[in-house]
């Protein structure tokens, strides 16, 4: 009877007695390590924008929304909400700024001294009432109709012309007329005038008497000044 025998490949040594690796385990090696070092990368990277992110929250917490000057305002003018924005900032507990959220509070008040754009704002720079600028005096005057310009505020910077008693006699007003800067400190309505107001003007002491004279008589006019 003729036995049958299945032929099998030779195998052979690597040299230490163990097997080589078939072509598809050699390749499969290197793949299982670029998915490990990738799945490490992956893990890494999430943590840490896990860490920015914690860094991030917690600088921002350390900020407060405060009162910026974005639009230059006159010492005495009133504060207008466009002359004010906000930003978040980082600030140090001793220095003194406003908290956004009091923008109603300070809107309406008037502006202590000049209020720079670009700064922030601290309590020390607004006002309650008017405030003369300093060194000069304050004189007070009623003005018929015309004798303003529409919508004068406390702030505003005029020229006060001072109309000489005789001035219908007078054949060259531009050299009899005087004149003098003033800053409108007060303004009220005159109901009973007939749409006259009575303002308070910031003068120099040099021309207050005179000023002071004429706006009781009637003789003054004012002329918002050129900014």
């Amino acid at each position: 009877m003729t036995s049958t025998k299945t032929l099998r490949p030779p195998v052979t040594s690597n040299g230490d007695g163990r097997r080589p690796m078939t072509p598809s385990a050699s390749r499969s090696a290197p793949v299982l390590g670029r998915n490990r070092t990738r799945v490490v990368g992956g893990v890494l990277l999430m943590a840490a924008s896990a860490l920015v992110a914690a860094l991030l929250y917690a600088s921002l917490g350390d900020r407060h929304a405060v009162l910026t000057v974005v639009q230059p305002v006159t010492a005495g003018q009133v504060i207008e909400p466009a002359d004010l924005g906000e930003s978040l900032v980082s600030v140090d507990a001793t220095e003194a700024t406003v908290e956004a959220e009091r923008l109603d509070d300070i809107v309406g008040r008037v502006a202590a001294v000049d209020l720079v754009a670009g700064s922030l704002l601290a309590d020390q720079q607004v006002a309650d009432a008017p405030v003369a600028p300093s060194g000069e005096a304050v004189v007070g005057a009623v003005l018929a109709p015309g004798a303003f310009p529409l919508d004068l505020r406390r702030g505003d910077r005029v020229i006060a012309i001072l109309v000489p008693a005789d001035a219908a006699h007078v054949e060259s007003p531009g050299g009899a007329v005087r004149s003098a800067p003033a800053t409108v400190v007060a303004v009220e309505d005159q109901t009973d005038s007939g749409g006259g107001i009575a303002v308070s003007l910031a003068v120099s002491p040099d021309g207050a008497g005179d000023l002071s004279v004429g706006g009781a008589q009637g003789r003054l006019t004012l002329v918002l000044a050129p900014r």
